[in-house]
């Protein structure tokens, strides 16, 4: 394990059914780059779209490109 600083820190940011990929980029630039800022990060963990469509989550019925 590389340190522990940062463990147990995660942000989570619930999206609307259809998100596309301008309202998706217009909502991460500025939540990441604050985070950025705030926490001077190593390295920046990405996930997204975990959830299966059975769960019928937003993250299921996402319009944005990889």
């Amino acid at each position: 394990m590389i340190g522990c600083r940062g463990k147990y820190y995660a942000m989570n940011v619930p999206l609307k059914d259809g998100i596309d990929d301008q309202s998706y980029a217009a909502l991460f630039r500025p939540v990441m780059s604050k985070l950025v800022e705030v926490y001077q990060p190593q390295a920046v963990v990405f996930q997204s779209g975990m959830d299966t469509p059975a769960y019928r989550s937003s993250s299921a019925i996402l319009h944005v490109c990889c």
